[in-house]
């Protein structure tokens, strides 16, 4: 069984080519500030799509990989459903996200302010304060009084706003790569083809700053570069002949029949070609396997009710 709901987000093509960064960056500025949610739109987005595939995951039976065990999604792992409720699930795991905001925006919006024309539309609850204002005072006036009585909620900490909260600031490059690699990864595709998929988004999220992770000149002990983007050149460099895995037989004599020239195995012939893509297929496996780890702890907190929050499982 394969994923049907879920498919890696392809990369806009008109925001990544025909506009330049700073008007991409201003129109953004200025959609967020037309904004009512706590958080941008597309922190949301990121959300439901892993919400989306945990319920897809749960469908067809798949889990999260814990060391050597698997933990089924809906048997090891459950989606706290009661949390979600009002998310409306059936249509979380059919409909595109566009649609579904449409009619669920308002679970994440930012309480507003309100003029109350009468008494009468006064609704007590806990969290509301109701201050009476006489408009015949200037504004300077009315504002300095407002913020006498509210002086007390300074640096106070009260019950939550949101329900929906999100943990920590919104990275969406990393975590859209992160969802698509997982996406291709529970689809059966290979490292290389998730590279080559992905490579243009490999490049936004890709870190340089870890050691592990760069090449040194052995004569200078300068950087060269990040180990994956250095092995990737090189690697991309070969021709499709030294791309070929060559093997050849190994000939030794049986110590029992002494039998001469029977074959026992086969071997890669070694040569430079063969230490690249060697190289290059561990730094890319590491990659695929971090990327793939993260996110599936962004999950588990996920079917949790916690969102950007990576918990252990």
């Amino acid at each position: 069984m394969k994923l049907v709901q879920n498919t890696p987000i392809k990369i806009r093509e008109d925001y990544r080519f025909r506009r330049s960064k700073e008007v991409i960056h201003s129109m953004l500025d200025i959609k967020r500030k037309k904004e009512s949610t706590e958080k941008p739109e597309r922190t949301y987005f990121i959300w439901f799509l892993s919400l989306k595939l945990l319920l897809e995951m749960e469908k067809l039976g798949l889990g999260l990989q814990k060391r050597k065990e698997v933990l089924i999604i809906g048997k090891d792992i459950k989606i706290d459903k009661n949390y979600y409720k009002e998310w409306d699930l059936n249509e979380v795991l059919k409909l595109p996200f566009h649609k579904w905001w449409k009619t669920h925006k308002n679970l994440f919006e930012v309480p507003s302010t309100v003029e109350i024309a009468h008494p009468k539309g006064w609704t007590p609850k806990p969290h509301y304060r109701f201050l009476r204002v006489d408009i015949r005072n200037n504004f300077t006036k009315i504002m300095n009084d407002i913020r006498k009585e509210l002086v007390d909620l300074k640096d106070n900490e009260n019950e939550k706003v949101f329900k929906y909260g999100v943990s920590g600031e919104s990275q969406y490059k990393n975590d859209v790569t992160r969802y698509n690699v997982m996406v291709r990864f529970l689809r059966g595709e290979n490292d290389l083809d998730i590279f080559l998929c992905e490579k243009e988004r490999f490049k936004g999220i890709h870190n340089v700053g870890g050691s592990g992770q760069l090449v040194y000149d052995d004569e200078t002990g300068k950087k060269k570069g990040s180990k994956l983007w250095w092995y990737w050149n090189e690697w991309n460099q070969l021709s499709p002949a030294e791309k070929k895995v060559t093997m050849f037989k190994v000939r030794i004599e049986d110590r029992w029949d002494r039998e001469e020239g029977k074959v026992l195995y086969e071997r890669e012939v070694r040569s430079s070609a063969r230490d690249t893509i060697k190289k290059f297929g561990s730094v890319l496996r590491d990659e695929v396997n971090r990327l793939t780890k993260d996110y599936q702890k962004i999950l588990y907190g996920v079917s949790q009710g916690k969102f950007r929050k990576m918990v252990k499982f």
